[in-house]
Parts: C-alpha cells; sequence; structure tokens
C-alpha cells in the first residue's frame, strides 16, 4: 500500500556565444542546451521508497532509470554511468570549454553501467555498478566527506575489452578557496591529471584548471597533451548565472598543436 507519491519536474538551461579557434564552420557560433528532469517517487508505509526519473534533452529522451531506496541502500536500473562517473574536476564556461575532458577521460576506462547500488552513512558512500549483457563491465568507489575535506577512490574493469583504471580524487575548501584534484591510471598505459582551484569572492566565482593526459588517448578527440583554463560565474539571482570562460588546450587532438577556446552567456535552473 502506498502512503506518499509525487511527481516533480526540475530543469536547466543555457545560452551564449562560443569562439573556438579549431572550429571548421567558422571560430564563432552560438550554443544553447535545454535539459529537463521529469520525476516521480513513491512510499511505502514500510518505508521503502521507489520511483523512475527520465532525462529529456533537445534531442530527445537522454536517460531513463528506475529506483529502489530503503535501509539496504539504493538500487538503480537504467541509463546509468559506471561508479567512477563522479569524479573529476571542474569545467570552465557555461557551455562547458572541455578542459576537464583531457583528465577525465581514463576514469571510466571503456567501461559501460546499466545497473548499480550505493549506500551512504557517516559522510561515506560506497557505489557498486555493473554492465550486464552482451558487454560485461563492473566498478566500485568510495566516497568520503567531511564538510571541508573530501575523498574518494575508484576501480572500473571492462571485462570484454580487457581494460581497467584505478581512479582518486581528493577535495579541500578553506574560507572562500576550494581545491579539487583527479588522478586516473588507465591500464593501457595512461595517466590523467587534473586540478582546479575556485575562489568565491562574494559577488562572482573565479575558477583556474588545469589537466594533463599522458600515454594513449582514450578518446581521439581529447588527445594528449596540457589543457589550461580560467573561468568567471557571476549569480544574477536565483536560478540565473553569467558564466564565461578562457581555455587553451595543447593535445595531440588539436590541428595546430594548440586550440584557444572561450564562451560567454548565461545558465539557468528551474
Amino acid at each position: 500500500m502506498v502512503s506518499a507519491q509525487s511527481l516533480d519536474l526540475s530543469g536547466t538551461a543555457s545560452g551564449g556565444l562560443v569562439y573556438d579557434s579549431d572550429a571548421t564552420d567558422g571560430t564563432v557560433f552560438t550554443s544553447s542546451e535545454v535539459n529537463f528532469v521529469i520525476t516521480g517517487a513513491g512510499q511505502t508505509d514500510g518505508g521503502l521508497t521507489f520511483g523512475a526519473f527520465v532525462d529529456i534533452d533537445e534531442a530527445g529522451i537522454d536517460d531513463a532509470e528506475v529506483f529502489l531506496s530503503g535501509r539496504f541502500g539504493t538500487i538503480t536500473l537504467g541509463g546509468i554511468d559506471p561508479a567512477t562517473d563522479g569524479f573529476g574536476i571542474d569545467d570552465i564556461g557555461f557551455s562547458g570549454l572541455g578542459v576537464d575532458d583531457v583528465a577525465e577521460q581514463f576514469k571510466n576506462a571503456t567501461a559501460g553501467a546499466d545497473v548499480r547500488y550505493s549506500y551512504a552513512a557517516g559522510g561515506v558512500t560506497i557505489v557498486a555498478s555493473a554492465e550486464i549483457g552482451d558487454e560485461t563491465s563492473y566498478g566500485v568507489a568510495a566516497e568520503y566527506d567531511a564538510g571541508a575535506l573530501s575523498l574518494g577512490i575508484g576501480y572500473v574493469d571492462d571485462t570484454n575489452d580487457g581494460n581497467s583504471a584505478v581512479s582518486v580524487t581528493a577535495g579541500y575548501s578553506f574560507g572562500r578557496v576550494a581545491v579539487n584534484g583527479l588522478y586516473s591510471d588507465w591500464s593501457a598505459g595512461s595517466q590523467g591529471y587534473g586540478l582546479d582551484v575556485s575562489v568565491n569572492t562574494g559577488a562572482a566565482t573565479v575558477t583556474a584548471a588545469w589537466a594533463q593526459a599522458t600515454g594513449t588517448a582514450a578518446d581521439p578527440e581529447d588527445g594528449i597533451g596540457d589543457a589550461y583554463g580560467l573561468g568567471l560565474s557571476l549569480p544574477v539571482s536565483d536560478g540565473l548565472t553569467v558564466s564565461g570562460g578562457l581555455g587553451l588546450i595543447e593535445t595531440d587532438a588539436v590541428t595546430d598543436g594548440s586550440r584557444t577556446v572561450a564562451d560567454f552567456g548565461v545558465t539557468m535552473n528551474f
């Protein structure tokens, strides 16, 4: 018997101008993205929570998931990501200029996932994921959040393609300054390093990011090399933020070895 039910709609949107020195169809262009999430949930008299959500963007349905949650934790099935997917550093700009992608391309190896289990208690979160069927992968991750300090370690393995990755993440905040770092070691002989530093001035947040990839690229579009970025975000009101960023990507995926990217626009939450 169901004691409570709900159906919620939330969304995000962004839009603005982007500059990309490596673009083939004009270096300056507009960018916009719209995303809505429909979440339905219910709870039994015994305290068991169940539900589903659908993620819809301008291209159609992006993710559809169902979940069951209780004292045992949460089980989720559907269009999900490996256990280590939440590891990473901040990206730059309203549109995501891709500085973080250089470091983050190894964290999931080539693994996928269609089922996930998570359990949280006392600041510790344990996540396990698996891909079941023709493709087989699994992953585990543990994260600790003590407020100012956060730590995480994870492992993913794609048993079909025979590769795996270990990732470590850490974050620390003091006053108006926050620092996050990521290290990933991919069994194909590659490593990813990332670092971001954010300063909240009160009126705006300034973020600097650095990323590096060595070895062999997991994603040819990210390549091997370094990337740097500097961004600024200015909240205008609840749900509306003006953001912009400037990045330099120096990887072997870039035509001339050096690619300058920049953007300026707004992000919305509703």
